[in-house]
């Protein structure tokens, strides 16, 4: 009856996070920008079945891995691609509740901890936003990152063939895989350092894992890392602005107060205390992310997101220790007042500021005039080079089904410097001649100005604008798209 009591209170806290980002996400007719560029993928898979790095309609080249948007495309059969979208990378996301209880169950043999550790993994804020309206792989790479720590805690010869499987599935969903199999070399220095081994099934799957992961990665991603370095595998260059921005006080309430602190609680006493190898697999792959953070190569939300995962399963650690010393002090018979509290507080920091995000402008969306204005581009004759903002690249090919000027993944420009150049040119030059060089440079026949991207640079407007050389064919609140009519002459 215990079993089955807390087995309903653990669906119930997977259905409480599943319907929260459902809400939320059809609380918004549209995606945030970066979802465009992994919805194109799914429209080029669902046209043929093959995966291509050379998108017709792009600037340049895009590398990826490609599990996530076939598991898209082939859901889309059954069901509207619009439905598919939206939810099953919640559902995807959603399922890190159970794992997270499974794995804090592993190490902690508590279930109330266990429980602690699904509600914190479920209501992690930048997990939340970052996966709930963007069609993400994160949302299917997350559950596999926990499926595998799970699974390598338990490594036996009836388990390895699923490890093996859900590490190919990690590889072929995201370059992050290099995250996982680091996090695992960390681990075997880590005992060494404190005096123990990895043992022989331990050092043989992560050596292979290692070979078999970089070895994948390297063939997806060869030219881009020899271009940019490994920052690639994050799909951008990181922008020190996000790192400059950054504010301690902002991260902890990304990751969730009471699962902050208890994650570092955990890790200073299993590395400095006391010796556990399960703690120290979630320990090296925590430290692996800082390391990334640190140097830049990982985004400032990626990294917090996935530190956020592991210190919610390391939280249940905490619980389990304060559940236990509280047993054995006068106030024992308060335990459940305690817990009472504590999800009090884990709603208020957590919940709450992961739901609030919807009641805000903090998701990066494009507005509903400007969807409505990338749409009216579809119907003009196809192959048309299209000038927008950088983020607002994906859109033209995902939407309006045209060739883009630009985008925000640069991984195979070979231009990428000089294209950034010449759409500040284009933005902001007084000089007509100069932007319309530029124009003709890339033969550009429609431009789409948001009044987002004008906003950002302190402009109402182009101030080069003649109705000689630009034609306005369609307006709204939001934006407004010219036809280039004037050519350069020598």
């Amino acid at each position: 009856m215990k079993l089955r009591r807390e087995a309903l209170i653990l669906l119930a806290v997977f259905l409480a996070v599943f319907i929260s980002r459902l809400v939320i996400s059809f609380g918004s007719s549209n995606f945030t920008y970066d979802a465009y560029f992994n919805i194109r993928q799914v429209q080029v898979i669902r046209e043929s079945w093959v995966f291509t790095f050379n998108d017709e309609l792009s600037y340049a080249p895009h590398p990826f891995m490609p599990l996530f948007h076939y598991l898209m495309a082939f859901l889309s059969i059954f069901f509207p691609i619009g439905f598919v979208l939206k939810v099953v990378p919640n559902f995807l996301a959603s399922l890190v509740v159970f794992l997270s209880y499974f794995l804090a169950f592993e190490i902690t043999r508590d279930r109330l901890a266990a429980l602690f550790s699904a509600m914190s993994a479920g209501f992690v804020p930048v997990f939340f936003f970052k996966t709930v309206n963007s069609v993400s792989e994160y949302s299917l790479v997350t559950p596999l990152f926990l499926l595998l720590v799970y699974l390598f805690m338990r490594l036996n010869a009836n388990n390895l063939v699923l490890f093996l499987f859900a590490l190919f599935a990690l590889v072929l969903s995201h370059p992050s895989a290099i995250l996982f199999v680091s996090g695992l070399s960390f681990y075997v220095f880590l005992l060494y350092v404190i005096g123990a081994r990895a043992t022989g099934n331990e050092m043989e799957t992560i050596l292979f894992s290692l070979i078999s992961s970089v070895w994948l990665v390297f063939l997806f991603f060869k030219t881009p890392l020899l271009l940019h370095g490994m920052s690639v595998l994050w799909a951008g260059i990181p922008s020190p602005v996000q790192f400059s921005n950054f504010n301690i006080l902002d991260g902890i309430s990304k990751i969730g107060i009471l699962t902050f602190f208890a994650g570092i609680f955990i890790s200073h006493r299993y590395v400095f205390e006391e010796k556990r190898k399960d703690m120290h697999v979630l320990i090296s792959l925590s430290f692996v992310v800082l390391i990334l953070l640190i140097v830049r190569l990982v985004s400032l939300d990626t990294g917090l997101m996935f530190l956020g995962i592991f210190f919610a399963v390391m939280s249940g650690q905490a619980y389990k220790l304060l559940f236990d010393y509280l047993k054995k002090t006068h106030i024992s018979r308060s335990v459940f007042l305690v817990a009472v509290f504590l999800i009090a507080v884990f709603i208020a920091t957590s919940v709450l500021t992961s739901i609030s995000y919807a009641s805000t402008n903090f998701f990066d969306e494009p507005s509903d005039g400007e969807v409505e204005a990338f749409e009216w581009l579809s119907g003009v004759e196809p192959g048309q080079v299209v000038f927008a903002d950088v983020r607002e690249g994906s859109m033209v090919t995902s939407i309006s089904f045209q060739r883009n000027f630009i985008d925000n993944r640069f991984t195979l420009s070979d231009d990428m410097g000089r294209r950034m150049d010449d759409l500040e040119v284009i933005f902001s030059s007084q000089s007509q001649i100069a932007a319309m060089e530029v124009l003709e440079k890339y033969d550009v026949s429609y431009m789409v100005l948001t009044r987002r991207a004008l906003a950002s640079r302190n402009l109402s407007g182009l101030r080069y604008y003649s109705q000689d050389c630009f034609e306005p064919v369609f307006e709204n609140r939001d934006a407004v798209i010219y036809r280039t009519l004037c050519r350069v002459t020598v």
